[in-house]
């Protein structure tokens, strides 16, 4: 691999003559950085000599307060992007580190060296090093994931040990986690993944039919959802049908709600409360006593005041509607309806496949988004930490058990015990049925993803996903001739499980 050095003013200097890492993945540069020869840090990719991820010769711009020698004049296109992210400009990720090093002062935690792990464009993250080890993470991420720390301490507010806590969050996407000792569990088998599904449902239990606000006119694509009021909200459902809403789901009241309290107070979460967001920022509490704000400016918290109530306002912005909508899926189908087999067939079925997934009576609730193992921490004695809530969002549940069972080769009981719980949440409901008529639909939901990532990103970092979207779109498409065929088959009396 290359790099292409720039100053702090972002002054070309020159590259650094090639050398080679062992990892494959392209946005992982804990690697490089150690390896580089020079303190540096990296930017973000100019080019590669493949179309895609794993492996390759990859350039990278990186920046570098030093002057080495030996350096090859090489140049890299340096001019502004509309579309870039603010830590892949020269001064960008000096400016976050900044800002950490005074959030994690203000909380009397010193002595940190931060390690830079990722860099691209759906995210920057350092590992926050102290004498012992690591005590925090520092991550930043685009607009459109930046609802993550509200949502993360919203969750910690039904269930305390299964997110990381979140020790800061600031403007521009920035947010400091609390380090959860383990590993990430990429591959782990079907108990993980059991433990996992179960941890998960009092939380979607207890935002399943809550989202009946409206978008955000201020921020297409995402709802605008009041987390604290549903907090507050005691738990329970009564079937009722609203109109146009098949199945439809109201509150009922039901004492023993673990949410916070109103008019100012803060969801409760790990170790104390959660401090208000103030001024754009949110900042947790030590010892039980609320955080102080991490910059000035008008409050956010409820109770009054400029910007009071929203998740969606004075602080991240709402967060992203991936309710189930035809139109939508077939907008992002359409280039591909007619080189894709199947693909066609699929889209023109999709308003009757998602009115019968309605009439199935599970409520939207609140999404993970990306529920694999690789996004979950343990540490071999401890109950699972969730990582990594970016794509959270509005949605179908039945989508988070769809990605949490991909690749286990028998997931039939993880998908009965699932369906028990929402069941026994919901009566009446039938949650078997949903799961077999969404499962082509969660890859077309995959696909729609993407395509909005690459509506918000620079061209040069388009690598990262352009061939996500036709690939997921294939799968969907396979996935429901699949369907077909096993439905055929069991018709004819034939006894295949899938």
């Amino acid at each position: 691999m290359t790099l292409v050095l720039v100053d702090p003013a972002g002054e070309l200097l020159g590259a650094l003559p090639p050398f080679p890492v062992e990892t494959p993945w392209w946005q992982e540069v804990a690697e490089i950085v150690a390896r580089a020869g020079v303190e540096v840090t990296v930017l973000r990719l100019l080019h590669a000599d493949r179309v895609a991820p794993p492996g390759g010769h990859v350039t990278y711009l990186a920046e570098t307060r030093e002057r080495p020698d030996g350096l090859i004049p090489l140049g890299a296109d340096l001019v502004p992007h509309a579309l870039r992210a603010p830590w892949a400009e020269p001064g960008g990720p000096a400016a976050t580190l900044a800002w950490a090093a005074g959030a994690l002062d203000r909380l009397g935690i010193d002595r940190v060296t931060p390690r830079q792990q990722r860099t691209w464009n759906l995210s920057a993250i350092w590992r926050m090093d102290g004498p012992d080890g690591p005590v925090a993470w520092l991550k930043q991420v685009p607009g459109f994931f930046a609802h993550e720390p509200v949502v993360i301490s919203r969750v910690a507010a039904i269930a305390p040990t299964l997110v990381p806590y979140v020790l800061a969050a600031g403007a521009a996407g920035r947010m400091l986690l609390a380090h959860v000792p383990g590993d990430d569990r990429y591959g782990a088998g079907p108990e993980l993944c059991a433990a996992v599904a179960e941890a998960f449902h009092p939380v979607q239990a207890h935002f399943a039919g809550r989202f009946t606000g409206r978008p955000d006119a201020a921020v297409p694509g995402r709802f605008d959802f009041d987390f604290d009021r549903a907090l507050a909200e005691p738990d329970g459902f009564e079937r009722t049908a609203r109109p146009g809403e098949p199945g439809g789901l109201e509150a009922a009241a039901r004492p023993g709600d673990p949410g916070a309290g109103r008019g100012g107070d803060s969801a409760a979460g790990r170790g104390g409360e959660l401090g208000a967001w103030r001024g754009g920022e949110l900042a947790a509490g030590r010892g039980g006593e609320p955080g102080a704000g991490l910059g000035g400016g008008p409050g956010a918290g409820r109770g009054g005041g400029p910007g009071a109530g929203r998740a969606g306002a004075g602080g991240p912005g709402g967060v992203p509607d991936k309710r189930l909508d035809a139109g939508r899926l077939a907008a992002v189908a359409a280039p591909y309806r007619d080189d894709i087999p199947g693909l066609a067939e699929l889209i023109d079925g999709l308003p009757a496949r998602l009115a019968e997934v309605a009439a199935c009576g599970l409520p939207d609730t609140l999404l993970h988004g990306d529920l694999h193992p690789g996004n979950v921490r343990t540490d071999g004695a401890g109950a699972p930490v969730i990582i990594d809530w970016g794509d959270s969002a509005i949605g179908h549940p039945a989508f988070d058990l769809l990605r949490l069972i991909e690749g286990l080769e028998s997931p039939e009981p993880l998908v009965a015990a699932w369906s028990r719980r929402w069941r026994e949440t919901v009566p009446g409901c039938a949650p078997e049925r949903a799961v077999e008529l969404l499962r082509p639909v969660a890859p077309l939901v995959s696909a729609a993803t993407y395509a909005g990532f690459l509506a918000h990103i620079e061209q040069s970092e388009w690598p990262y996903h352009a061939g996500d979207v036709p690939d997921c779109l294939t799968t969907a498409a396979a996935t429901a001739a699949e369907v077909r065929t096993v439905a055929a088959w069991r018709t004819l009396g034939g006894t295949t499980s899938t």
